[in-house]
């Protein structure tokens, strides 16, 4: 199916009861395309995580604090290098990252990551699989009338 029909369905059917039909083509581009918006939903856990998100989530306050020893920093090192990193439910990756930053050294950057991996939000379009502009949704008004 195609964007237009995938939209028009959501808008004419609104199978969420968001109340499309009384907004104006902006609000609709708001409820579809923002994450914070109240129709935002769970997405699917992540499997992977990628060496630069995950060196990007290492609070360096924590760095200071728990002084990591060459150990560590070996095992980081060795996930970072890895690119990629498979984090999905009774993954390696996954049990390594929660074993090398505990909840003792390193509660910020272990919640970031856990947070990273199971708590997403995605936009009703991100859902849906489509993606969302004012020219679709005007056009989807006009022939629709909804």
């Amino acid at each position: 199916m195609s964007d237009y029909d995938i939209l028009s369905s959501e808008i004419v059917n609104d199978p969420l009861t968001v109340g499309y039909s009384g907004m104006t083509d902006q609000q609709r581009y708001d409820a579809l395309t923002t994450t914070g918006s109240p129709y935002g939903r769970p997405a699917p856990e992540r499997t992977s995580i990628e060496a630069n998100v995950l060196f990007e989530s290492i609070d360096r306050t924590e760095w200071t604090t728990a002084a990591p020893d060459a150990a560590f920093q070996t095992r980081l090192d060795r996930m970072l290098g890895l690119g990629n990193i498979l984090v999905g439910p009774g993954s390696q990756g996954r049990t390594e990252l929660l074993a090398l930053f505990d909840n003792t050294n390193w509660p910020t950057t272990r919640s970031t990551l856990i947070n990273y991996v199971q708590n997403q939000v995605q936009t009703r379009a991100q859902e849906l699989g489509v993606r969302v502009t004012m020219g679709l949704l005007q056009t989807i008004r006009s022939n629709t009338g909804v």
